[in-house]
Formats: structure tokens, C-alpha cells, sequence
């Protein structure tokens, strides 16, 4: 599907935080020695939707509702969030880190589109970029750490 508008980027960005988020409760379900930072993981996804929510409702048009602000395919972002539960930690923080990568992706794609059209939204987008950067790091850094476990 390609997304065209305002309101299919931001409702592309919401569906992919909760498969991320949802990715993150079954990680946290299948290995308790990443649980806490699994779970802290997850509900950072939720936030990150409803601030993505609150921003488009704080300055939605129907000049910005309507208008072509994206040329984004989906399939170019799709999360690899199946079958973590069946393998160890250390090749679920692999997966993770691919998840980030993604979302990473995606967010940069579309604050870079929209930068000329508006400013909240790509706001938003960076400071999730940023964070994201942050946490693809960490993984990184548990993931050295988890290394033949």
C-alpha cells in the first residue's frame, strides 16, 4: 500500500508501534532476563502512538487530511516480529535491533517528507528517530553481552 497522506502515514505509524509494542510483551513473556527492559520497551511504543496520535489531532486540517505529504510503500517497512518466542534471548535482541532498524527507517522517511509541509508532525518523528537511535544502541550493547547465551 502506498501512503499518501497524513492520516495513512500516522495511522501506519500507530499500526507499527503496537506490532512493536506487542512484539516486545512477547519477549518479555518468553525471557525474563531481558523482561524489565523488554516491557519498558513496549510501553515506550505505546506513548510513542498516542504522542504521534495527539500531535496530528493538535494541528489536523482538512488541508493537511487531504493533502499529499508521502510517497511511502508499506511493504518497504514491514517489522520482522514473528517467532522470537522460539528462539534464545540473544537472537531475540537480534531481532529487536532489525525491528529498530525499521522503524528507524520509516520515521526518518517520513519526517524528510513532510519537513516542507509541516512542523509537528516531523517534530515528532525526529524525537522518535532519536530514540530510537538510543535504544537500537542498547540493544547493541545487550546484545554483546548475551553473545553465545
Amino acid at each position: 500500500m502506498l501512503i499518501h497522506t497524513a492520516s495513512e502515514g500516522i495511522s501506519f505509524a500507530k499500526a507499527m508501534e503496537t506490532a512493536a509494542a506487542e512484539f516486545y510483551e512477547d519477549m518479555a513473556a518468553s525471557f525474563e532476563e531481558i523482561r524489565a527492559l523488554a516491557l519498558a520497551n513496549a510501553e515506550e511504543n505505546r506513548r510513542f502512538a498516542r504522542n504521534i496520535q495527539r500531535v496530528y489531532q493538535e494541528v489536523i486540517t482538512d488541508a493537511i487530511e487531504g493533502s499529499y505529504c508521502f510517497q511511502l510503500e508499506t511493504a518497504n517497512y514491514e517489522l520482522p516480529v514473528t517467532g522470537s518466542a522460539t528462539r534464545g534471548a540473544h537472537d531475540a535482541i537480534q531481532q529487536a535491533i532489525a525491528v529498530e532498524g525499521v522503524m528507524i527507517r520509516f520515521y526518518s522517511d517520513a519526517r524528510d517528507q513532510a519537513d516542507t509541509l509541516m512542523a509537528d508532525i516531523p517534530r515528532a518523528f525526529g524525537v522518535i528517530v532519536r530514540k530510537r537511535k538510543q535504544r537500537q544502541g542498547e540493544l547493541k550493547d545487550l546484545s554483546s553481552g548475551q553473545a553465545g547465551k
